[in-house]
Formats: C-alpha cells, sequence, structure tokens
C-alpha cells in the first residue's frame, strides 16, 4: 500500500517535471545567454538558469494560475546578478 502511493507520488512528480520543462523550454535558452552575460561566466550563467528555474517549479505547484515565466524569470535573474555582483565584490 505504501509503495503504491510512492509510486503514485513520483510519477505525478514525473509528470509535472516534464510539463515544466515543456514549458520552459521556449525560453529556457534566452535566459541561459541572458544570465551568462551578466555573469561573464557560462558556468555561473547555467547555476543561476538552474536556480532560477527550480524556483520557479516550487512557486508554480503554488500557484493556482500559470504566471508569465519569461517576465518572472528575467525579473528574478536580475535581482540574482545583484547578490552574485555583492558576493563577487566581498570575497
Amino acid at each position: 500500500m505504501i509503495w503504491s502511493r510512492r509510486d503514485s507520488a513520483l510519477e505525478a512528480l514525473a509528470s509535472a517535471r516534464e510539463q515544466f520543462l515543456a514549458l520552459v523550454a521556449e525560453i529556457r535558452p534566452e535566459l541561459h545567454r541572458y544570465c551568462a552575460r551578466l555573469t561573464g561566466s557560462v558556468i555561473e550563467g547555467e547555476d543561476i538558469v538552474q536556480d532560477t528555474l527550480a524556483k520557479a517549479f516550487y512557486a508554480l505547484s503554488l500557484s493556482p494560475d500559470v504566471p508569465p515565466l519569461r517576465r518572472g524569470c528575467f525579473a528574478s535573474r536580475t535581482t540574482r546578478r545583484s547578490i552574485f555582483c555583492a558576493a563577487t565584490v566581498a570575497s
């Protein structure tokens, strides 16, 4: 009984993940280029993209509606860039 509930939950999560990835597939390359330019590093840019998408996935799970992802992701990254710059200067 416990395994069937666990398997159902994992299937639902996998399905939600696939739907989310399909939803962001169009903006991900542009978001990555944007973040890489902001940080001056392709690797740092990728880290920020992954962080952004993880936060967006979580936020979508809490929202009854799908917000405009492009605007939200890019605005979120501008804030992250400020934090990244402050951390770089401090170190």
